[in-house]
């Protein structure tokens, strides 16, 4: 099923015309359908702030690949098992929010443990390819278990206990953390190609009950974010149908949330640069 949708975004690690996706995107549609047949302002509005979620959760994983691949380069050690390990937890929580098997509940979605999270994805996986699902699984326990190793471990033998390259690979990562986001690209074509079609008539957005993604709260820290403020309130702001996640996120909303992440007034040579290879894991073109 390629429909205008997926034509127009450059898939580059999910074949997205092979027969194991052919008959994936069978099986997703009729639950899909399922779905939005029931769809109402409600879950049309939770709908909207779960692409916005995922959204803002591909800007961070493209910036944890590229600052894992920085670290590498610079000898930051001690780094690299947590950056790769969130790279990939990251842009599973993606594939997590995009398929509509999977209930929002108020937000508990997102707040599902690392474990949980592993095996919702590596069930999703296996729906199109078993071999896929299953590396997918072996990968994620294994980067899981090295950053565990050197967050709380702190192995005293340092990279010569294991061989670095064992740990993380640059295009296992990449190629592991991209096949993630083009999953949940491809779902976003198909689920929102289907509701155009059922629903011609735009649902009314409520943003009440998602405002309090405007504030950050985690333990002690309560920090409203101005940010997520004004685009939440874009996103809400007018009537709107639904679109895949690429129309999400730009090159121009991904910039910047990059300079938000400078510390420094200006680059000087050397330094991490969050503005290089935005398109290294995701088509934003």
């Amino acid at each position: 099923m390629i429909n205008e949708f997926i034509s127009e975004y450059n898939f580059r690690y999910l074949d997205v015309r092979c027969d194991k996706i052919l008959a994936y995107s069978e099986k997703f549609k009729r639950y899909s359908e399922e779905l939005i047949d029931k769809i109402d302002d409600e879950t049309f509005s939770e709908w909207k702030y779960r692409y916005y979620v995922a959204g803002k959760y591909i800007l961070a994983t493209t910036v944890l690949v590229n600052s894992y691949r920085y670290a590498k380069k610079q000898n930051l050690s001690m780094v690299i098992p947590y950056l790769g390990y969130y790279s990939l937890f990251t842009a599973s929580r993606v594939l997590l929010l995009v398929n509509p098997k999977n209930e929002w509940r108020d937000g508990d979605l997102i707040r599902k443990s690392h474990s949980k999270i592993a095996n919702l994805v590596t069930d999703e996986i296996e729906r199109i390819d078993k071999n896929i699902g299953e590396k997918y699984k072996q990968f994620f326990t294994r980067c899981k278990d090295y950053r565990e190793l050197f967050s709380y471990n702190f192995a005293l033998g340092g990279f010569g206990t294991v061989a670095l390259e064992s740990i993380f690979n640059d295009e296992e990562l990449i190629k592991s953390v991209g096949y993630l986001l083009e999953v949940a690209q491809f779902q976003s074509c198909l689920f929102a190609q289907i509701y155009q079609a059922k629903s011609p008539t735009h649902h009314k957005l409520l943003v009440e009950p998602f405002e309090k993604g405007f504030i950050h709260e985690i333990g002690d820290i309560s920090a409203f974010d101005v940010q997520d403020a004004f685009r939440i309130r874009k996103t809400f702001r007018k009537p709107s149908s639904l679109y895949p996640l690429s129309y999400q996120v730009s090159a121009g909303v991904l910039e910047d949330f990059a300079d938000g992440l400078m510390i420094v007034d200006e680059l000087i040579d050397g330094q991490f640069d969050p503005d290089e290879d935005l398109n290294i894991i995701f088509s934003f073109d």
